[in-house]
């Protein structure tokens, strides 16, 4: 990762809330966007704490992670190696987002927004501030 660049993180079919969607079918607009921010704390706190028990929590096991100028993500399992990996160099010191949209429709939904973090790699090289926008679409799962 290069310095000063922005980086625009797509996140498609992202992770699916395996509690707060058990309820998405019938669940209203508000009670989506308690789930949508519940995950997404959630997801914050796991990269922090690298608490990888609660970021598996918040995801579907056929997870897509797109990110530009990356191979794509695919399933969790890939995803739970890249977050280790992640984990293993360095720590987040912070990482902080804030949703713009939440829409919810039937067994669909999805919110947008922005994400800021600074990771600090355990090379030495300093603090890297990232920004970044995203997208995550949810999908309702068998287990609700």
């Amino acid at each position: 990762m290069q310095k000063g660049i922005m980086y625009v993180v797509l996140m498609v079919v992202g992770f699916s809330l395996l509690s707060g969607c058990a309820s998405m079918k019938s669940a209203s607009p508000e009670e989506f966007e308690m789930s949508v921010r519940e995950a997404w704390d959630k997801f914050s706190t796991a990269m922090v704490t690298e608490d990888m028990d609660l970021f598996a929590s918040i995801h579907a096991d056929d997870v897509i992670k797109l990110t530009p100028g990356r191979p794509p993500v695919v399933g969790f399992t890939q995803e739970q190696k890249v977050k280790s990996m992640a984990f293993q160099n360095g720590e987040f010191e912070s990482f902080d987002v804030e949703l713009d949209e939440i829409e919810v429709s039937g067994d669909m939904g999805f919110c947008r927004g922005s994400v800021a973090y600074v990771f600090i790699p355990d090379s030495g090289q300093g603090k890297m501030q990232m920004k970044g926008n995203f997208i995550t679409i949810f999908k309702r799962q068998a287990d609700g």
